[in-house]
Formats: C-alpha cells, sequence, structure tokens
C-alpha cells in the first residue's frame, strides 16, 4: 500500500513522486534497505482494492 502511495506523482513536488524525492535527498541504498519500490505510474492504484488484495494473502 505504502508503495502505491509513495509512486504517486504529485505537481507540489515538482510533478515527482514522493519515492523519487526521497531517493535523490537520501539516496537509493536507503530505499532498498527499507524494502521500498516503486510502482510505474501505470500501474499505481490508490482505491480500496489495494487492500483487498493484501487481506487475501493474508488468510
Amino acid at each position: 500500500m505504502m508503495d502505491h502511495i509513495n509512486s504517486y506523482s504529485m505537481e507540489s513536488i515538482g510533478n515527482r513522486c514522493p519515492y523519487e524525492m526521497f531517493s535523490f535527498l537520501y539516496g537509493q541504498e536507503v530505499l532498498d534497505l527499507l524494502g521500498c519500490h516503486r510502482i510505474p505510474p501505470q500501474e499505481v492504484t490508490l482505491n480500496r482494492s489495494i487492500f483487498r488484495r493484501e487481506a487475501r494473502n493474508e488468510i
């Protein structure tokens, strides 16, 4: 879920996503250590379906 939110481009940060900004400021290595992944723009999902998929995988 967080990877999708952080991969969503925002006009307020120059049409970049928070993932890109964090990588620029702190380095890709930190994101790798945290287990964060950038989701391609056409695959970003910001609706309830993302929760349903995760819930099914846990059961």
